[in-house]
């Protein structure tokens, strides 16, 4: 799916609503919420959530922390790699103006760095909504490991990794995987 804006995202929520489709509806709201972090939004979604005993609707400050980094990324990467860039000038300049070494601005270069790895890796925030009825949670990614547990549609989760045709999740503090068709990413 390409681009949709956000005012056509929460039309085709309303209307899938309105069908009686509640995970299309889910997943609508929950890319509305991804673009523009509209509180209405998750009133919304923990509302249908309820009313369906759905697992996974609520959203804590860090949530909501992560999910502006997301939005940001691109300007977030520009300023770290204008900084870096200016304290490598700095640096440079400083070397040929006093022929010393000066390891504070080195330290100062790593720790962007490191804050930039630290930001990568919060962007790397997979959520998905399982679509589809009678799902079974396999203890390991394979059609001959231990079933965990049987789940209906519509409950958002958290995506760990990807493994060819599985994914891991966290399903109650539990690692367990997936079928990656069953699952709609946002």
């Amino acid at each position: 799916m390409g681009k949709a804006s956000p005012a056509l995202l929460l039309k085709m929520a309303y209307i899938d609503e309105g069908l009686g489709d509640y995970v299309q509806a889910l997943f609508h709201l929950n890319s509305y919420y991804s673009m523009t972090s509209n509180e209405q939004a998750l009133d919304k979604m923990r509302s249908i959530a309820e009313k369906k005993d759905l697992v996974g609707y609520k959203y804590s400050d860090y949530s909501f922390f992560r999910n502006l980094l997301t939005k940001f990324k691109g300007e977030i990467e520009m300023c770290l790699c204008s900084i870096l860039l200016l304290l490598s000038f700095l640096s440079f300049r400083k070397k040929q103006a006093m022929k010393a070494f000066r390891p504070i601005i080195y330290i100062q270069i790593g720790l962007v760095f490191i804050f930039g790895l630290w930001v990568n890796d919060v962007f790397e925030y997979d959520r998905a909504i399982i679509n589809a009825d009678n799902v079974i949670l396999m203890s390991a990614p394979s059609a001959g490991a231990e079933p965990v547990e049987i789940i209906e549609k519509g409950h958002l989760i958290e995506v760990l990794s990807r493994h060819d045709t599985w994914v891991k999740i966290l399903w109650y503090d539990q690692e367990v995987f997936i079928k990656t068709q069953k699952l709609l990413f946002i």
